[in-house]
């Protein structure tokens, strides 16, 4: 009876542990000892006969065991969930299947491979879903994954840390989809089974294919640019010397693209942009590869193409944009040039035939042909302007340009009423190097304005050792920029030279924009400089600037000058100069002067000032006041001579 009993406790405290837990199992044996007590006692058995028994020690080990043993279950369970849960919320794609059907797929899963519910894909052949391709990639043999020997016969297959594979599948409309893939051994259900982990490869694709557009394509014409040419092209070339091919490379400008932009503004431009591309796509042949460089400018690399049917391609392109574009109802002519170069002929690199092929443009550009050759003897002579410049560009910087100044006289009294400064340049190494060399380049290569600056630095430091004014020509790019009048006074005030020392000399192109010149010669006027019209017949032909500007010289050009004594239309064209000029108040300067004839003609005809060689040659600053020493010596004797009773 008491084995009875005591089973019977032991039962109810295991119970009470596995509803309440190892730790409430032992509190309810402990309180349940009274009752254990009290049930023996009833049944006639000594309370030592209590604590001797094993039912109080059973139940309070069974109490204990029960209630761990729940513990365990419940974590089991609980740890299961949340391997689900994270199973289900996971970013990755989870499949588990037994080598042939799919047994589990979670959420995402079921969405990249394109199921309206993960369901839909339980009981799926695995093979149906992936692209015969990647067939291999995938281990569908449980068999092989059974063992781990076995396991490395497919890559990420049964080892922690295994590598990944991309993998194309095939989603349930049958659109491609990659993913990145790894697989591992598990049990499922009581049975061996394959887990694939997938993660969806699509959006790194997509950035991937724009990075890539926005790399090799110009955005605004969507063709291949400068970089996608620069690997096509080296492909084009290495096969076309495999193959013994002729490969001509095109380079095509629009001119005046830079002022389109500024009438039109860039939204406008990209539009007539996409219509030039859009219209040389259509003309070239397939095999050809057309690219956009940029500033209204497009390269083609040509395959297999003989010289003249190179040609026959450049006049094609320029008949594209022959017909006008349209911005809206409102026409647009473009005029393209074109220049060309042949592989193997004029270069080897297609960097090489692209700088001849511009090379090329740029001369069809300034001899208005449309379309030119490359030209080597052009091209040396390019690279020995750019040579040049970067020497100019030295010169400038360390002070290696000199001046020389020739006087100009006035023909009343034979004083010298001034000088005119002329910048020469005499190279280390070249020698004397002309003006007319290196300062047509300066203007070319945007350093003029660096040149003008430096001669009137140099001018207005020497101003004090000259005799009367000093004139120095203006360039209409150093006239025209918007800081130079403050250069100009900053830098006599900082030489303290009075400004009437100074006589700007200016080309009758300068004029040209009325608009734009006069409010930069009213400052001149108002800081006191002197303005002069430098080679005065030659350029502008409208005289309406003579009493609109204020201007205080004319300076006639020489090639009149040389006329005297021997073209009577020369002669009667410096009548009317002169009479024009006493008209309104401006005093005329003959250039290139050369004989005594020529002085006393200009001399009858109340021509005030002039300059040439009959008087003197440009010369050093201190050759100059050797000269203005004897010049004076000269004339105190001639003046002697005149009066001898002086």
């Amino acid at each position: 009876m008491g084995l009875g009993v005591a089973a019977l406790s032991a039962v109810w405290v295991g119970l009470a542990g596995w509803l309440l837990g190892m730790r409430g199992g032992l509190v309810l044996a402990a309180v349940n000892f009274p009752l254990h007590v009290w049930l023996f006692s009833q049944v006639g058995e000594p309370v030592l006969m209590t604590l001797k028994g094993p039912g109080f020690y059973v139940g309070l080990l069974l109490g204990a065991a029960s209630g761990w043993v729940r513990g365990l279950v419940e974590r089991l369970e609980a740890s299961e969930e949340r391997y689900r849960s994270l199973v289900e919320m996971a970013p990755v794609g989870v499949l588990v299947h037994d080598g042939e059907r799919i047994l589990y797929a979670n959420p995402e899963a079921g969405r990249m491979l394109g199921a309206r519910h993960p369901k839909e894909l339980l009981g799926c052949s695995v093979r149906s879903l992936v692209g015969p391709e990647s067939l291999p990639l995938v281990p569908t043999h449980v068999e092989t994954l059974l063992s781990p020997r076995e396991s490395s016969e497919y890559p990420g297959a049964g080892r922690p840390g295994a590598e990944l594979v991309e993998v194309r599948w095939r989603r349930r409309d049958g659109t491609p989809v990659t993913a990145e893939v790894s697989g591992a051994r598990v049990w499922y259900a009581g049975q061996a089974a394959i887990q694939l982990t997938l993660r969806d490869l699509s959006a790194q694709q997509r950035l991937q294919h724009s990075l890539e557009r926005l790399t090799y394509h110009d955005p605004v014409t969507e063709l291949p640019n400068r970089a996608a040419l620069l690997q096509e092209g080296a492909r084009i070339l290495a096969l076309a010397h495999r193959q013994g091919w002729g490969v001509a490379v095109l380079w095509l400008g629009l001119e005046g693209f830079a002022s389109l932009r500024e009438a039109l503004g860039q939204g406008r431009v990209d539009r007539l942009l996409r219509q030039v591309g859009e219209r040389l796509r259509r003309v070239t042949r397939e095999q050809d590869y057309l690219a956009s460089c940029g500033g209204g400018e497009f390269a083609l690399v040509a395959q297999n193409a003989a010289p003249t049917g190179v040609l026959r391609l450049a006049r094609r392109l320029q008949r594209a944009l022959e017909a006008p574009l349209f911005l809206g109802d409102r026409p647009v002519h473009l005029t393209p040039s074109v220049g060309i170069a042949c592989y193997p002929k004029n270069a080897l690199d297609l960097e090489g035939l692209l700088s001849a092929a511009y090379a090329a443009m740029q001369r069809a550009r300034s001899e208005d042909c449309r379309v030119a050759l490359f030209d080597p003897e052009a091209a040396r002579q390019a690279r020995e302007h750019m040579v040049l410049e970067e020497e100019l560009r030295r010169a400038l910087a360390e002070g290696e340009l000199t001046l020389h100044y020739q006087p100009v006289l006035d023909l009343r009294s034979g004083q010298v009423a001034g000088v005119e400064a002329l910048v020469r340049w005499l190279h280390p190494t070249r020698g004397f190097i002309s003006p007319e060399v290196f300062i047509p380049l300066a203007e070319e290569r945007g350093l003029i304005r660096e040149l003008d600056r430096y001669v009137l630095r140099e001018v207005l430091e020497q101003a004090r050792s000259l005799p009367g004014w000093v004139a120095v020509n203006l360039a209409p790019q150093s006239f025209r920029e918007p800081g130079f009048v403050r250069f100009l006074q900053e830098s006599l005030e900082q030489t303290t030279t009075a400004p009437d020392k100074l006589v700007l000399e200016i080309t009758e192109r300068t004029l040209a924009d009325p608009r734009t010149a006069q409010p930069v010669l009213e400052r001149l006027r108002a800081l006191g400089v002197w303005v002069a019209v430098d080679d005065f017949g030659t350029g502008y032909s409208s005289l309406t600037y003579l009493r609109s500007f204020p201007l205080d010289h004319l300076k006639v050009d020489r090639s009149f000058v040389q006329g005297i004594g021997s073209h009577p239309q020369d002669q009667a064209i410096l009548r009317g100069v002169f009479f024009l000029a006493r008209n309104l108040g401006l005093e005329c300067v003959a250039e290139g002067v050369e004989t005594a004839e020529q002085v006393e003609w200009l001399r009858a005809e109340g021509c005030a000032l002039a300059q040439g060689y009959h008087f003197a040659r440009p010369m050093p600053l201190e050759q100059l006041r050797t000269w203005l020493h004897s010049h004076d010596s000269l004339r105190s004797s001639s003046s002697a001579g005149d009066n001898p009773g002086k």
